[in-house]
């Protein structure tokens, strides 16, 4: 491999090959269903019958049976975003933690390498590999909606998959600060897990609760859905608020991983 980049696209690959089909089998399928749902009227009249709390966990304000309420409850509210935030966290927790369990840290730095270009390198594979998937789930909607008779316009599917990726790609770079200050793969994944769950609840339940509203923009998920992407297409601000924030993290790792002592 002629760079560092290169070298850890090749290594992801067929866990890339792997996430890309499952995404677009799973995106496929709920196209598939969506002609049932469309027939089917009384399911906005169960889904607006709903607990608050339920519809605030699903993210559903709209029609149900509506392309963007559909594509919403079952896909952009919960399930695209779990994945990303796994496949995400998995690459991030793996950049740096992982070389260090394997014990090949000291072999990657014992070439004409520095620690920040090897955190820039692995972050960027990172985001190209979860850029990738973002652009799988948007084509399998372009195409699949349209055999599913979907109404809805390219601009709002391709704002919705970027917003995924961009919320991946947060998450991805907390795992990869984490994994920098740290070294520690388990632990890594682990507290980026549980502050991804947290940031989730804190965001659907933060309307219901007057004790959170205050504290419902610290939560990416906000930042992700609050503009309801599908429907009024990408905000700018919140595009560029998590995109400020992915970097802020991939600088503290850069720093954290200059300032520490590898273990090898």
């Amino acid at each position: 491999m002629r760079s560092l980049l290169s070298k850890t696209l090749y290594d992801q690959r067929r866990g890339l090959i792997g996430w890309g089909i499952g995404l677009a089998a799973l995106v496929a399928l709920m196209l598939a269903y969506y002609p049932t749902v469309r027939n089917s009227p009384e399911l906005n009249k169960f889904a607006r019958e709903l607990p608050q709390g339920v519809k605030a966990l699903i993210g559903g304000t709209v029609e149900y049976t509506s392309p963007a309420g559909y594509l919403n409850g079952e896909l952009f509210a919960f399930m695209l975003p779990l994945l990303f935030l796994v496949y995400g966290i998995g690459l991030g927790s793996r950049a740096i933690a992982g070389e260090e369990e394997r014990r090949t840290i000291d072999l990657l730095l014992a070439n004409p390498i520095s620690r920040t270009r090897v955190v820039l390198e692995k972050a960027a594979a990172a985001g190209l590999g979860i850029a990738l998937l973002g652009v799988i789930v948007v084509v399998v909607l372009l195409v699949g909606g349209r055999a599913a008779g979907m109404r809805i316009g390219v601009e709002k599917l391709v704002a919705a998959g970027v917003s995924v990726v961009l919320l991946g790609l947060l998450f991805g770079s907390l795992a990869l600060m984490l994994s920098s200050a740290t070294g520690a793969r388990r632990s890594t994944r682990g507290i980026a897990a549980a502050l991804g769950v947290a940031a989730y609840f804190l965001n659907a339940l933060a309307p219901l609760a007057s004790t959170l509203k205050p504290y419902r923009k610290l939560s990416p998920f906000y930042w992700y859905a609050g503009n309801e992407p599908l429907r009024h297409g990408l905000s700018a601000a919140h595009a560029g608020a998590l995109l400020a924030l992915t970097a802020v993290m991939v600088v503290a790792a850069v720093v954290l991983l200059n300032r520490r002592d590898i273990a090898v």
